[in-house]
């Protein structure tokens, strides 16, 4: 009986895992190729602002004193974030084709 049971909680995390690997695709799904889209709000919520990366520099991704708090990065570049505004402060750097839904801080700007 305990041995039908453990097979049965296995079977049912089993039968979850593939919905965990579509995550990715539905973030790049909002976020268009060769763009980082950075939002206002944590997990894609708030205001979106988008940015075409074609070149290497720092950016805002919005009106002066705007932070955010969830970035996709759709672009060919790895992608810093930062915590101040001009590129300073703590960092996390978004891989290409990767997201992060909650940033660790409140960001204001990112380089590629």
């Amino acid at each position: 009986m305990r041995k039908r049971s453990l097979l049965l909680a296995g079977a049912a995390l089993a039968a979850t895992l593939p919905f965990a690997a579509v995550q990715p695709a539905s973030a790049a799904s909002v976020c268009a190729t060769g763009k980082v889209c950075a939002w206002t709000g944590a997990n894609f919520t708030g205001t979106r602002y988008d940015r075409t990366a074609s070149e290497h520099g720092c950016d805002a991704p919005g009106p002066v004193n705007t932070s955010f708090r969830t970035i996709s990065n759709q672009s060919r570049f790895n992608v810093t974030v930062y915590s101040e505004d001009g590129c300073y402060g703590s960092t996390v750097v978004i891989r290409s084709g990767h997201y992060s839904g909650s940033l660790p801080f409140k960001a204001r700007a990112y380089s590629w």
